[in-house]
């Protein structure tokens, strides 16, 4: 009697095992024939993973771009039509990439260059315009440690859209001094009559980076100087410098040209260090009048037998200035 009962036990395991793999493989068959896959052929370019979505739901659209050399991706195709990502997927499918060939010729490329400065050699790159530098890998240099890349004295920011030929150089750090944090120097900078610039503390070892040009009223800044000599701000600070501004006065030139046929006036040009400035009127050394602005005209008109008399410009802002000839 107790082995019969154990036989019918057994026989109620075995069916319940049966039953539960029969459950497993319905709910395989279900799920394989309630999902579609979706593959993409990027013809060449970077691979992409094939998707598997719900029948009748839709498809993640790739948040990446495929890539391929010489040529741009122009979207995901279906039988020669861009496909809809809203679109509900009823059966496999597979979406294929098209791209349109880059005429080299029209693409304007520029050249990014990099100054090691004796470090090991990193190849010069040919960038787009409007595209992203790819960072290179960091150089080495026998005793120090590489910090960054620098553009005018200011740590390069690869997110920057490239918009001409730059160089840029690599900044280092001498590794005896890596640990050496006590080591504080200041960089003191004289604008020498020019708007305020703030001293710098840094660590021995390190390069300053370059400030904000100054200001001075009737100035052009020419630089930032040690001991005579302009300062190289590639250069590592071991001491403490003052950097000293160096200034030459604005030069206020004049220029004639044609006015009207048969007239005896000509027209006066008035420029600040090269660049055309406005201006209200042209006068002699004591500030006698000689030609005035003429709003009509957009310029000053003065009389040619006049012209080499002007000594002196009077500018938009009411300032009288001497020129130079």
């Amino acid at each position: 009697m107790k082995k019969k009962k154990e036989e019918t036990f057994n026989k109620k395991i075995l069916w319940g095992l049966l039953l539960v793999g029969v459950l497993v493989v319905l709910f395989l068959l279900f799920r394989n024939n309630n999902n579609v896959k979706v593959q993409f052929d990027t013809d060449g370019g970077s691979k992409f993973n094939t998707q598997f979505v719900v029948k009748d739901g839709k498809i993640v659209k790739p948040k990446k771009e495929p890539v391929k050399e010489g040529y741009e991706f122009d979207g995901w195709y279906v039988n020669d039509e861009l496909f809809d990502f809203d679109t509900p997927v009823t059966d496999k499918l597979t979406l294929v990439a098209k791209w349109k060939k880059i005429d080299e010729d029209t693409v304007v490329k520029y050249t990014v260059n990099f100054d090691t400065d004796s470090g090991s050699i990193v190849s010069s790159m040919k960038v787009e315009e409007g595209k992203k530098l790819l960072k290179p890998t960091n150089p080495k240099k026998e005793g120090y440690e590489f910090i960054s890349w620098q553009l005018n004295g200011k740590e390069y920011d690869f997110n920057t859209l490239i918009k001409e030929d730059i160089t840029l150089i690599a900044n280092w750090k001498k590794k005896e001094e890596t640990l050496n944090t006590n080591n504080k120097l200041i960089v003191k900078f004289n604008s020498n009559g020019g708007s305020l610039v703030n001293n710098v503390t840094l660590t021995s070892g390190y390069r300053v980076s370059k400030p904000k040009d100054p200001s001075r009223k009737g100035y052009v800044f020419k630089g930032w100087f040690l001991n005579n000599k302009e300062f190289n701000f590639n250069t590592y600070i071991n001491n403490n410098i003052t950097l000293t501004a160096k200034w030459e006065e604005d030069l206020y030139t004049i220029e004639k040209s044609f006015f009207q046929e048969h007239s005896p006036q000509v027209k006066v040009t008035v420029k600040k260090n090269n660049i055309v400035v406005g201006a209200k009127s042209v006068l002699t050394s004591d500030e006698r009048l000689i030609g005035i602005y003429h709003e009509e005209h957009d310029t000053i008109l003065a009389d040619e037998t006049d012209y080499s008399k002007i000594s002196k410009v009077k500018l938009n802002d009411g300032t009288i200035v001497s020129i130079s000839k």
